[in-house]
């Protein structure tokens, strides 16, 4: 569980940190609004089972209907938006 936590922020701390060092990052309304409190609630409700549980319990359906409600959710509130 640490690995994957560390290596998952290694890789976008230290990624996010220099391409914002060589230009910076514009973050757009549905993503600070919508995806990135969502993905955060995700990973802090999955971690926390974890932490408690102390095992990885067979939870694929599960997770794969919450990543569907989460693009279900996202399409719904916003739309298909493409932006150059």
């Amino acid at each position: 569980m640490g690995n994957v936590v560390g290596s998952v922020l290694a890789f976008f701390g230290l990624n996010a940190g220099i391409i914002a060092l060589i230009r910076p990052l514009p973050i757009d309304t549905p993503t600070r609004g919508f995806y990135l409190p969502v993905a955060t609630a995700t990973v802090l409700a999955f971690s926390a089972v974890l932490l408690t549980t102390r095992q990885l319990p067979r939870w694929g359906i599960g997770l794969l209907a919450l990543y569907a409600v989460f693009l279900l959710g996202g399409y719904l509130r916003y739309g298909v938006t493409i932006t150059e």
